[in-house]
């Protein structure tokens, strides 16, 4: 089949488009996740419930970030796994001027149907802040005591599911109780101060 100019130069756009696109979606999924430190003690400020008896594990979300969706089905595994020695807070980070409805979205939905987690709007990200957290999709878990046991993702990369690192450290922190003080992971998620 012959092509004429027009096809030809149809032909390149597309081919163009389609090789630029590949190349930001690699980029963008293999994109090097931040370390994520939160506070190192529980924050005396903090207006949300920490337990006495076991860990607390704080789950910061940004309604509108599609890479939490994968952080939270790790969510959803680790909690099945936990066999109640856990306390699960999802908290999303909405604006201060945020309207109603605004983090009505998805992925609160999804994170509403975890049965094992409590959902908690951050108005003005006044928590979010108090811990000291940055990138959706950060987990910090906590002892009893308020120290901090770990602090990171819990997904290999920007919005893939499966087997990682940060989701074993949080299960073996968990199982144990204890874990290791301080043990940091890379998040792969969008920053909780964007209003998109």
């Amino acid at each position: 089949m012959k092509l004429g100019m027009r096809g030809r130069a149809a032909l390149l756009a597309w081919a163009v488009v389609v090789a630029c696109g590949l190349a930001w979606t690699t980029t963008h999924a293999g994109e090097t996740g931040a370390i994520a430190a939160a506070a190192a003690r529980w924050p005396a400020d903090s207006t949300l419930t920490r337990d006495a008896n076991v860990p607390t594990l704080l789950f910061f979300a940004h309604p509108h970030c599609p890479c939490t969706r994968a952080s939270l089905h790790e969510l959803e595994w680790i909690l099945a796994r936990s066999h109640g020695n856990v306390r699960a807070l999802i908290v999303f980070a909405l604006p201060k001027g945020a309207g109603a409805g605004w983090g009505q979205t998805d992925i609160h939905d999804l994170a509403a149907s975890l049965h094992d987690a409590t959902l908690v709007d951050d108005l003005g990200a006044l928590e979010t802040h108090r811990f000291s957290v940055g990138l959706s999709g950060t987990v910090a878990v906590y002892a009893p005591s308020g120290e901090l046991l770990y602090s990171g993702g819990i997904t290999e990369s920007r919005g893939h599911e499966g087997a990682n690192a940060g989701r074993d450290a949080v299960l073996r922190t968990l199982s144990s109780r204890d874990g290791a003080p301080g043990l940091l992971g890379r998040v792969f998620g969008c920053p909780l101060e964007s209003s998109k």
